[in-house]
């Protein structure tokens, strides 16, 4: 996904750093959750279909009984429920992908400025 958003630093170098996780599970799981709100968030009602777009699409960190969650709250229940049985290397690992892939959904279906937003709003969630 080489995508460079009107910067010197690609999207990948951008999102590998947003990325990040904490060795500590439960911190990790803190993290991933507070990036996925930020993202929901971000893109409003098209969050309610991408975020878990990018998850199906990237991952099984997530069962797929919860990639059809309508709301945030649910959506963020069921990665709950998934989350404290992984590694948190694993979810980095995931999270990079997650984030990458709907990086990309939100370019094909949004354009370059609303990734440049989100990628915007998420390293926020780092502040």
């Amino acid at each position: 996904m080489e995508m460079a958003i009107a910067t010197s630093v690609s999207v990948e170098a951008r999102l590998a750093k947003i990325a990040q996780m904490p060795a500590d599970i439960d911190a990790a799981i803190i993290r991933i959750e507070h990036l996925v709100r930020s993202a929901w968030t971000c893109l409003g009602a098209d969050g309610a279909t991408l975020v878990p777009r990018a998850f199906h699409g990237s991952t099984p960190l997530v069962p797929p009984s919860g990639l059809h969650a309508a709301d945030l709250e649910t959506f963020l229940g069921v990665l709950s429920h998934a989350l404290p049985h992984r590694h948190p290397e694993e979810i980095r690992v995931a999270s990079f992908a997650v984030l990458c892939g709907l990086a990309e959904l939100v370019h094909e279906e949004l354009g370059a400025a609303r990734v440049q937003a989100l990628i915007t709003a998420l390293e926020a969630t780092d502040a």
